[in-house]
């Protein structure tokens, strides 16, 4: 199995990582990006244009507006999507793709047509336990000294559905934060977060159709864990060309620069522009997904509790401990998968 440290747009809203790519600095090229699954929508499509070369960095892609972005299936049906003010394309809430079904992104934008090739969703690979470990590791502050950071991991025993399918893991995480310092206040509140992309992306060749203790991340001892923390594992399948894809633009983003490194080269997607051959960049994928979720709280990892401790250092705990609803990205609605 291959770390993958590329991150999809899809997985990290607002984050497209520059990749390294050998042609002509002086252009701009179109960059669509995203996938649909067989759950319920929303799903996103990222459309940009890339920026000319400035002192050999990249800069940071541009959203594109007033696209028509499609999807359309086998049979002739289409999904129009709608353009959220954060520049992604969105699918409806009630969109899902169906498995052994073919599906085709169509973007209309300024007179051009682009189009992916029909992609497949395959039937899903199944998580078949999710369970976790504590552990602790061993970093280094920017000053070199050592310190010890106490952490959980998190592990899969997972099935493919053949052996002619890849898989990438990816997460999301809940957990329950509580103004520590007023009891009285007497609400929950809850707070999300997100793997950054796909954290491992894996190969049946590698260790067989049937693979245990396959480490989906760690996290670190912190707020998160204060009270009661819920994460969710996903398994994405799909075919050889979006595996393909991926680890390109993985071996790329994660060169060091050394001279054994490969040369740069243009990663090409699966979409182009009908009518011309123009350089389109990104791929569309179509995916099955599986997950499976596990709560675990405080008092089952025996950490210490660090929050609330010591306040900011100027006399005054940070209002979050007064305060649940202060915690960024706090909401007081219980999740729906939420057990007590």
């Amino acid at each position: 199995m291959r770390k993958l440290k590329f991150v999809p747009f899809l997985l990290v809203l607002g984050c497209i990582d520059p990749v390294d790519l050998d042609f002509n600095t002086d252009n701009s090229f179109v960059v669509i990006d995203g996938f649909i699954t067989d759950q319920f929508g929303p799903h996103l499509i990222a459309i940009t244009r890339t920026e000319p070369f400035i002192n050999d960095d990249l800069n940071v892609p541009k959203p594109i507006r007033n696209a028509v972005v499609k999807v359309l299936d086998e049979f002739g049906n289409e999904e129009l999507l709608t353009e959220g003010n954060d520049g992604f394309y969105r699918t409806s809430t009630a969109f899902r793709g169906a498995v052994g079904e073919s599906y085709t992104l169509q973007v209309e934008l300024g007179g051009n047509t682009y189009r992916s090739t029909p992609q497949t969703i395959l039937e899903p690979s199944t998580l078949d336990s999710l369970y976790y470990e504590t552990s602790t590791r061993t970093t280094f502050t920017d000053l070199g000294n050592e310190f010890i950071q106490d952490i959980v991991n998190l592990y899969v025993d997972l099935s493919f559905s053949s052996s002619d399918v890849f898989s990438a893991l990816s997460w999301n995480g809940t957990f329950q934060w509580v103004a520590q310092l007023n009891a009285a206040q007497g609400v929950q509140c809850y707070v999300n977060e997100f793997d950054n992309g796909f954290s491992t992306i894996i190969d049946p060749a590698d260790f067989g159709i049937s693979q245990k203790e396959v480490l989906v991340d760690f996290l670190v001892n912190g707020d998160r864990f204060v009270e009661r923390y819920s994460f969710n594992a996903l398994i994405y399948t799909f075919g050889k060309d979006a595996y393909d894809y991926l680890n390109k633009v993985n071996d790329q983003s994660n060169s060091t620069g050394s001279v054994f490194d490969p040369l740069p080269f243009q990663i090409n997607g699966n979409i182009s522009n009908v009518s011309s051959d123009e350089t389109v960049l990104g791929f569309f994928g179509a995916y099955s997904v599986d997950s499976r979720r596990v709560f675990f709280s405080n008092g089952d990892l025996q950490f210490p509790i660090i929050s609330c401790t010591g306040g900011t250092g100027l006399g005054a705990p940070p209002p979050a401990c007064l305060d649940c609803t202060a915690f960024p990205g706090a909401f007081t609605n219980r999740p729906t998968f939420w057990i007590n």
